[in-house]
């Protein structure tokens, strides 16, 4: 059994963002959750044509 961090743009794009076997950890930590909402929030702002072309979002 695996765990998974997907993002998600508008039922869109989805990203596999980090796997992990069960057997090798219960959950995330704390810290980490707060680092992938972090990273979903910059993940949302993305347009299209920078999903397609791997750009970061502008700042």
């Amino acid at each position: 059994m695996h765990r998974s961090i997907i993002l998600a743009k508008a039922r869109k794009y989805w990203v596999y963002e980090y796997l992990f076997a069960k057997k090798d950890r219960d959950n995330i930590e704390e810290d980490e959750l707060s680092a992938f909402r972090d990273l979903a929030k910059s993940y949302a702002k993305l347009t299209d044509e920078q999903i397609a072309g791997g750009a970061e979002p502008a700042v």
